[in-house]
């Protein structure tokens, strides 16, 4: 009888080891979300505030309003102070990685200052500038032939904004995506290196961090930029991806890397011809 106890109980501890070493090795993606907890993107409040953007567009319609020049000269003033907002956070970057900079706080005072001015100023410009885009590429979509009944399906619809990082992790040995993450903007260099080396060194796989340009979420995400030309083109790019989700390309956008190439393939030369010929 006692010998019966041991076997079942050391039957037991071996199923309950190997159950958890499959787990362990099988569920790579899970253990990528532990390790990335606290940094992970939060989409579902940028949807909303998206959303909410793209709700107040639709009610104010302003730029119905206005002139082609006016039209003109909000979206470049747009970017003119986008490009302003980029150079001071970059500067006060440069202040605060300074090794000879007793006090970067105080050194960047005014800039900071100067920069929630610029940021202040952009929120306002940015729903005129995104609704004036957005009718822009709608307009050439049409010429082109890509509505139902009339309309585009989807509408077009994007907002600017500083974008998650893509954390992409792979087996030591190949190329393949077994696991992926979206993580918060604004890591230092320092902190995507540590997050890196610690999924790498705890997982044994392979992990880096990327930028992207877009994302097609609805509404679409686009990267804050001052390049105009850039902004047209992910802006048409991310549509397709959400036009092709309606259609079997996009529907097996996760089936198999070539079909996500294709996808992606498809986007880009659709965005490079739409966007060239909205500006």
């Amino acid at each position: 009888m006692l010998r019966l106890i041991h076997f079942t109980l050391l039957t037991f501890f071996i199923a309950l080891t190997f159950h958890a070493d499959v787990r362990v090795i099988a569920d790579i993606p899970t253990q990528v979300d532990v390790r990335v907890s606290g940094r992970q993107f939060d989409f579902v409040t940028w949807t909303l505030d998206a959303l909410g953007v793209k709700v107040s567009q639709s009610i104010s319609s302003e730029q119905n309003y206005m002139s082609a020049n006016q039209r003109k000269q909000i979206v470049l003033e747009y970017f003119d102070q986008m490009n302003r907002m980029l150079k001071m956070r970059g500067q006060i970057d440069e202040i605060f990685t300074d090794p000879k900079q007793t006090d970067p706080v105080a050194a960047s005072r005014d800039l900071r200052a100067q920069l929630d001015q610029t940021r202040a100023r952009l929120d306002k410009l940015q729903p005129l500038a995104e609704g004036i885009l957005q009718e822009q590429i709608s307009a050439i979509l049409t010429e082109e032939g890509f509505t139902t009944g009339g309309q585009l399906l989807p509408p077009i619809s994007f907002h600017i904004s500083a974008l998650p990082g893509y954390l992409i992790v792979s087996p030591r040995d190949r190329i393949e995506r077994i696991a992926y993450s979206m993580v918060e903007p604004g890591l230092s260099a320092d902190d995507k290196v540590a997050l890196e080396s610690k999924i790498e060194k705890e997982l044994n796989v392979s992990a880096i961090i990327e930028l992207i340009g877009g994302l097609g979420s609805y509404p679409a995400m686009v990267y804050e930029t001052a390049n105009l030309n850039y902004i047209a083109e992910v802006g048409a790019h991310e549509w397709s991806h959400n036009y092709l989700t309606l259609r079997p390309l996009g529907v097996n956008y996760d089936n198999s890397p070539q079909l996500r190439t294709i996808n992606e393939t498809t986007a880009t030369i659709f965005g490079q011809e739409i966007g060239r010929q909205v500006i």
